[in-house]
C-alpha cells in the first residue's frame, strides 16, 4: 500500500459514522460516550480492523519507549503517528500527521481513550 493509502485508511468508516451521529468535527471518544453510542463505534471499530494498542500512563514509563514496543510487536510498512506525541526521527518508518486530517488517527483515538478509561478510570492518560 502506498503511503497515501495510509493516510486515508479508514476514511469511509470515518465519514459513515460521522453522518450516522451528526458529528462535524473529529471523532472522539468522550463525545460518543456523551452520546450514548460509544461502545456500540468501539466495537465496530474494532470488528473492522485488526487493534493493537499500548496504553501509557505518562511518569510510569516514556513515551517513545512505549511506541517502541507498539512498534516491534505490530509490523507494518509505514506508522502514522498524531503530531506531538513521539520524536519521529527517532524511529524508521514513521511520519506524524495532526489527527483531524488522519481518518485512522481518529479511530485509534476512539480506541486508545477507550482503553485508557478502563485502565485508569480515575487517571489522565496520554494514549499511542
Amino acid at each position: 500500500m502506498e503511503v497515501a493509502g495510509y493516510m486515508y485508511c479508514g476514511l469511509d468508516l470515518v465519514e459513515a459514522l460521522k453522518r450516522r451521529y451528526g458529528i462535524v468535527k473529529e471523532l472522539k471518544w468522550r463525545v460518543l460516550k456523551r452520546m450514548g453510542v460509544g461502545e456500540e463505534v468501539y466495537v465496530e471499530i474494532v470488528r473492522r480492523y485488526p487493534t493493537y494498542y499500548v496504553a501509557v500512563h505518562i511518569g510510569e514509563e516514556d513515551l517513545e519507549q512505549a511506541f517502541l514496543r507498539l512498534v516491534k510487536g505490530v509490523k507494518t510498512d509505514l506508522y502514522v503517528v498524531d503530531e506531538g506525541l513521539v520524536d519521529v526521527g527517532k524511529f524508521a518508518r514513521v511520519v506524524a500527521k495532526p489527527s483531524h486530517k488522519v481518518p485512522g488517527i481518529q479511530l485509534a483515538d476512539v480506541v486508545a481513550d477507550r482503553a485508557a478509561e478502563r485502565l485508569w478510570p480515575n487517571r489522565a492518560s496520554r494514549n499511542i
